[in-house]
């Protein structure tokens, strides 16, 4: 839009009528030659070099400057991102974020309230989606892609108007009831967030549906569709979503079998103008689903773990760098978790053969509600797997453990002499791992009792985690805050399910229960109240002592959670195998 007004012919317009339209121009001239978070932001830079101090002064990452003036470029001249169809030149198969050459003034609004929010997803939101990780996909990528595709534009206003309420930390029960000017404003923003995702998912499907084959877009749209919904709290539609974009890209594998390296994006990929940032996006959504009642089937679970393991024993005896850290650690992750459903998946299939009430897909996938208790379905089950899974279970724990080596020497330089986000990035990466070498161990448990064992790692992911959390939520400054990725919510629900220590389990529900914090579809004060009540049903029997017996040890079966409305109906069973009683509760908070 504004390209084409700046190629209109005037001849033939008064003089005045020039005047009258150049004044207003005046007052805020464009921004021409200033850095690249300026351009997106749309305010003046004050070109200072190498980063603007306009930048600095607000907080903001200076993201630089082209690499070349403007000279002899027109105003109609400039490439957001590859057109669709092309051939990368030779030697640019990796597709590192998508630099603007010479970028767009920013999109066009309907009125001052979209851009406001798309300013405000800009400066604070997107920031605070990425957390620790993923900066350039939402603070450069997708910013840049509002110009150029209308769906990203309402899905970002919509992010930023609904980033507005959830900050305020109310829920919908309260929103309603709010009679208040505050209130009112408050659900004019929650409206108008639902009426621009309104219109983002219309002009999803419009756009998918006009190029069929546009992976890029169809996987850009499920990421900004989860990130919604796990905004609004709406997990069982997230979930639904992530699935469909994540077949998606499961098929892309399967018909482009990638034989470099993993953390390079295949040829074909950058063909279909798939972003190296996108697929590391969706390694995140790909690990908080299996969490959700994950209904893939089990071909996708093999898929990954086979793909894998290859690079996972290239990792080198010494890791140098953070990034090369937590390349290796993903990798690692992503595959420990795909192997636990699969060993806990065949041993739900035999409870279910001995019960003769299966509940399983034509691929053999047993069927869960997303609704349920997150790790519910992940974290256990009461029959062994069957022993094909042994040496594989074996050789993962050794995995972890051969990564914590080769990274130990680069994460104790970094809590030495590394800036705070390194520090915290790492202590992510340690405790993860710990939690993982735990959740592996558990694959092979049949009692509640064999969890006591884990209490030294449980203390050290609390602490851990005590250390992480308030550099996490460091934007929250008392409000609701929401991150993207996987942090430490999935090992604090963990403790706060599976340790009989009183004092570590409290501490850790009392962490969780502290800030409203979110990471993804894990909800921290949902996990940190249902724990609690966990907790205070098993310690009404504990002896003297403070020991839980196993008679008296629940395990959550199943929830129904309404997190926009801060309601949960949580189901659990007391006791042994052979003798249990069925609990049930209604919780608020």
């Amino acid at each position: 839009m504004a390209s084409r007004l700046a190629n209109i012919n005037f001849q033939g317009v008064s003089k005045n009528q020039k005047s009258a339209q150049q004044k207003p121009r005046a007052k805020r001239p464009k921004v021409r030659t200033g850095c690249f978070t300026c351009k997106v932001r749309r305010v003046k830079c004050d070109e200072t070099r190498p980063q603007c101090l306009r930048c600095v002064r607000f907080g903001a990452d200076c993201d630089g400057y082209p690499p070349h003036t403007r000279q002899n470029v027109t105003l109609n001249s400039r490439i957001l991102l590859p057109k669709p169809g092309t051939n990368p030149p030779p030697g640019l198969q990796i597709l590192a974020t998508p630099l603007v050459a010479d970028p767009s003034p920013g999109p066009v609004f309907e009125d001052e309230r979209e851009g406001a929010f798309f300013r405000m997803f800009c400066q604070e939101t997107g920031s605070q989606i990425a957390g620790p990780f993923q900066k350039s996909l939402w603070k450069r990528l997708i910013p840049q892609m509002c110009h150029a595709e209308p769906f990203v534009k309402h899905a970002v206003i919509a992010i930023g108007a609904l980033s507005m309420v959830s900050a305020k930390d109310i829920s919908t029960r309260q929103l309603v009831n709010d009679t208040t000017i505050n209130g009112c404003l408050t659900a004019v923003d929650y409206r108008f967030a639902l009426k621009h995702y309104d219109k983002a998912l219309a002009k999803m499907r419009a756009a998918i549906a006009n190029r069929q084959h546009d992976a890029r877009k169809a996987l850009l749209a499920c990421i900004l569709v989860y990130a919604f919904e796990t905004l609004h709290g709406t997990t069982s539609s997230a979930v639904q979503h992530a699935e469909s974009g994540l077949m998606l890209l499961h098929r892309l594998l399967k018909e482009h079998s990638q034989q470099q390296s993993p953390f390079v994006v295949p040829r074909e990929w950058v063909e279909r103008n798939v972003d190296e940032d996108i697929i590391i996006a969706f390694s995140t959504l790909d690990m908080q689903i299996m969490f959700f009642g994950d209904k893939r089937p089990a071909w996708v679970h093999q898929q990954i773990v086979e793909s894998t393991n290859g690079f996972i024993e290239k990792m080198p005896t010494a890791i140098l760098t953070l990034s090369e850290a937590n390349q290796f650690w993903t990798l690692i992750m992503r595959r420990n978790y795909h192997f636990v459903v699969l060993a806990l998946r065949a041993a739900k299939i035999l409870d279910l053969e001995e019960s003769h009430t299966r509940s399983m897909d034509d691929d053999g996938c047993v069927q869960y509600s997303s609704d349920q208790v997150p790790g519910a379905g992940i974290f256990q089950t009461h029959r062994t797997p069957p022993m094909e899974y042994w040496d594989d279970y074996i050789k993962y724990q050794e995995e972890i453990s051969r990564w914590e080596v080769a990274s130990a020497s680069l994460l104790e330089r970094i809590h030495k002499q590394g800036n705070q986000e390194q520090k915290v990035t790492a202590t992510l990466l340690e405790f993860q791992a710990v939690m993982n070498h735990v959740m592996i161990c558990g694959v092979y448990l049949t009692s509640e009792e064999g969890w006591d064992q884990f209490l030294p790692e449980f203390k050290r992911m609390l602490n851990l985690a005590t250390y992480a959390h308030p550099y996490l939520i460091i934007s929250a400054n008392g409000c609701a805050i929401y991150h993207f990725d996987l942090g430490i919510i999935v090992g604090l629900a963990l403790i706060a399910f599976r340790c009989r220590d009183s004092r570590v389990r409290g501490k850790t529900i009392d962490l969780l229960k502290s800030v409203h914090y979110r990471e993804g579809a894990w909800d921290s004060q949902a996990v940190g109240v249902v724990g609690g009540w966990l907790r205070d049903l098993e310690e009404e029997g504990a002896d003297e002592n403070g020991y839980i017996p196993s008679e008296i040890r629940a395990v959550i079966t199943g929830t129904v959670m309404d997190l926009p409305s801060r309601l949960a109906t949580v189901n659990a069973i007391q006791g042994t195998n052979e003798h249990h009683v069925p609990r049930t509760a209604l919780l608020a908070w």
